[in-house]
């Protein structure tokens, strides 16, 4: 979820932080106990009751801080809880085959919660003032404010490395791509063709695929949600390459959803020969 420094706050000053916040250790302590089901031999799908109160308490105390005009002392917590909360949500799933799962569950026509949340802190971190000297709050700055990572799709893209139904799919191949409607499309596809067919080392290419979800545009997210079908190839495409990279609280959701994304655009799409071809691309990742 975090590296550098980043992940050296989360290991000491966060966890310091949630001796003094009963909401922060609620949710510490959610995710551990998922953690602990979904990585033990047999695997529970189902989250237990330890977890369950967990989770409640920490969703409650969250909530009644964020609603009772919050002091800039909370800032930290409430940072650190609302990223720990939106894991969650991705980890979790109610679905157990790709039928129930979106875009496929007719009773998910508004998008999956985990979209409609994925830039949660953000909110919390733009509203709230940060007091001197909170290195917590400095850490989790949002991403689009201080992106730590060196941007690949800044250089030229090999498209020689990316299958020619990709290329027509998203027109990478001309200036189409910048302008009118595939331009939609066209920042999220390069990044996607530098994951998918490119071989890139495991951490950046994890946290570029943190770095999509929270920094995603309402545009995007919009398209998501009326199961626009190239938009969703390219979630997909994300899922398909994140799925196999063995990180616990991503292979849950990546490996469901992105079947049922695959299944929707086949059945909705399958007389586009370039669409069948990625779905199939994908199914064999």
């Amino acid at each position: 979820m975090s590296y550098g420094n980043r992940l050296d706050v989360y290991q000491d000053e966060v966890v310091q932080l949630a001796r003094s916040s009963p909401f922060l250790r609620h949710a510490i302590t959610t995710v551990a106990l998922m953690y602990q089901r979904l990585t033990t031999i047999p695997i529970k799908s189902a989250v237990t009751g330890t977890e369950a109160y967990h989770w409640d308490r920490a969703l409650v105390g969250f909530n009644r801080t964020l609603s009772q005009d919050p002091r800039p002392d909370d800032k930290a917590a409430l940072l650190s809880t609302s990223m720990l909360l939106w894991l969650l949500v991705f980890c979790h799933l109610d679905a157990s085959i790709p039928e129930e799962s979106w875009p496929l569950s007719p009773g998910m026509d508004s998008g999956p919660i985990w979209l409609k949340i994925s830039r949660g802190k953000d909110e919390v971190w733009r509203q709230m003032p940060s007091p001197p000297g909170d290195r917590i709050s400095a850490a989790l700055t949002p991403v689009d404010h201080n992106n730590p990572l060196m941007m690949p799709s800044a250089q030229p893209l090999p498209i020689h490395h990316v299958p020619t139904a990709f290329l027509r799919l998203f027109d990478l191949d001309t200036e189409r791509c910048l302008s009118g409607a595939q331009s939609r499309y066209c920042s999220v596809a390069v990044d996607v063709a530098w994951a998918l067919f490119n071989d890139q080392p495991v951490l950046p290419t994890v946290l570029r695929f943190v770095t999509f979800l929270s920094t995603m545009s309402a545009e995007f997210k919009s398209l998501l949600i009326v199961k626009d079908p190239r938009a969703l190839l390219l979630l997909a495409s994300w899922f398909a390459k994140i799925r196999r990279l063995g990180v616990w609280w991503m292979t849950p959701r990546t490996a469901l959803e992105g079947e049922a994304i695959c299944r929707y655009l086949e059945r909705g799409y399958g007389d586009n020969p370039d669409m069948q071809e990625m779905i199939d691309f994908l199914r064999a990742q």
